[in-house]
C-alpha cells in the first residue's frame, strides 16, 4: 500500500467537541432529575450534532469524574439484589443459560417497565455513572483515534492538551467523517 504523504493529516482536534458543546450533569443528581434537565440535550435522541449518548459527569470543580451513558442507565434498571447470587454461580461455573433461568424467574417486576423506573429514578447519577478513563491528545492523527475506539470498544474518548480536557470525541462524529470519506472516494 502506498501512501500519499501529500495527503493533509486529519487530527483529533478537527473533529472533537468543545468542552461547551457537550452536556455535564452533577453527580449527586437523582436519575429522574438528570433525566429532566437532560431532555433540553436530546439525550436518548438521534440525529443532530447536539444529540448526545452520554453525559459527563463533573464535580464542582469541574473535574469530569465520568460519564452517564444509555448503557449506565439502563444498567441501573437492574436490580442488584441478586448480584451476589450471579457472582457465585459464576465462580462455580454454571452456565450462562442456568443462570439466565435463575435470574428471569427471580424478576421482582414481572416484566412491569414502569414499576423498574419508578425503582430506579431515586438513584443517584454517580452510582449509575461509568468512569471515564480514555484520553487521547487533540494532536493524535484520526486514524489513532478510530484504532483505540474500536479496540476498546468505546462511544467517546476525552480529548486532552497536555493534561488538560479540552474535547470530546464521539463515536459518531468519527463515523460521520469515515462514511463521507468512504462515500466520495473515487479510486
Amino acid at each position: 500500500m502506498v501512501l500519499n504523504s501529500d495527503v493533509e493529516t486529519i487530527r483529533v482536534r478537527d473533529v472533537m467537541l468543545g468542552p461547551d458543546e457537550y452536556a455535564t450533569i452533577s453527580p449527586n443528581l437523582s436519575l429522574r432529575t438528570a433525566m429532566g434537565e437532560l431532555s433540553e440535550h436530546d439525550f436518548g435522541l438521534c440525529g443532530s450534532r447536539k444529540h448526545h449518548r452520554a453525559v459527563l459527569v463533573v464535580d464542582d470543580s469541574q473535574h469530569i469524574l465520568g460519564e452517564l451513558t444509555h448503557w449506565s442507565i439502563l444498567r441501573s434498571l437492574e436490580p442488584h439484589f441478586l448480584d451476589d447470587a450471579v457472582s457465585s454461580m459464576e465462580r462455580a461455573g454454571l452456565g450462562a443459560e442456568l443462570m439466565r433461568s435463575v435470574l428471569e424467574e427471580n424478576d421482582p417486576f414481572n416484566g412491569n417497565l414502569d414499576q423498574l423506573c419508578r425503582a430506579a429514578g431515586p438513584t443517584r447519577v454517580i452510582d449509575a455513572m461509568v468512569p471515564t478513563e480514555e484520553r487521547i491528545d487533540e494532536d493524535a492523527p484520526l486514524t489513532r483515534a478510530i484504532h483505540r475506539m474500536v479496540a476498546d470498544r468505546i462511544q467517546t474518548i476525552l480529548v486532552v492538551r497536555d493534561q488538560d480536557v479540552v474535547g470530546v470525541l464521539r463515536l459518531c462524529d468519527l463515523f460521520k467523517g469515515v462514511a463521507t470519506r468512504i462515500r466520495n472516494d473515487d479510486t
